[in-house]
């Protein structure tokens, strides 16, 4: 989990991205820290 957030959730998956380019993050930016959080919690 990140925070209270369940990232194996595709909708949780989404609305971090969203959130990332709100902040003005590129896409891929979003998605490599999406990635990264996700291998973090392994």
């Amino acid at each position: 989990k990140f925070g209270k957030y369940d990232l194996d959730d595709e909708k949780v998956q989404g609305k971090v991205l969203n959130f990332l380019l709100h902040r003005g993050f590129s896409f891929d930016i979003g998605y490599k820290v999406l990635k990264l959080m996700k291998e973090e919690r392994k």
